[in-house]
């Protein structure tokens, strides 16, 4: 049954990962607005997710169909992503091109980052949301059930 509810909340726990760890580099380049040189970054989510989510569908199709195979929402154990694989080697992250560059060499457009930071926690709400939603209809079936 375990394993039943780790597949139902996978999608959700990846995507709050990675709007996480956006959210998180958004911040870093927020914070050095002023700082000569430095380059603004950013993650490309929908790659990101949909690489991991690949990942789990390979690790854990063995004996699906091909409809249950592709829904994205197959793991079997915790863990499959490598939580320290963006810190370490920051797999994942992209240099972002701006649209104006600044005389001291920093890319940090101070608005765009702004807007982008909004845009990704309301993504992040969005899918809080619908893990709480998930949650509480997991909670009254295991209730019906008993």
């Amino acid at each position: 049954m375990l394993e039943k509810l780790q597949q139902a909340f996978a999608f959700e726990e990846k995507a709050l990962h990675f709007r996480a760890k956006r959210q998180e580099v958004i911040s870093a380049n927020i914070a050095n607005e002023n700082t000569p040189g430095y380059k603004a970054r950013d993650i490309d989510f929908a790659s990101r997710l949909s690489e991991e989510m690949g990942k789990i569908q390979t690790t854990s199709t063995a004996g699906m169909t091909s409809e249950m195979a592709t829904s994205g929402i197959s793991v079997t154990q915790p863990g499959h992503i490598d939580s320290t694989q963006m810190e370490g080697g920051e797999s994942g992250l992209m240099y972002r091109v701006p649209y104006q560059t600044s005389i001291d060499g920093n890319t940090v457009e101070l608005e765009s980052e702004k807007s982008r930071a909004t845009e990704n926690a309301m993504h992040y709400m969005s899918v809080s949301n619908t893990l709480q939603q998930k949650f509480l209809w997991w909670t009254r079936f295991l209730q019906d059930t008993r």
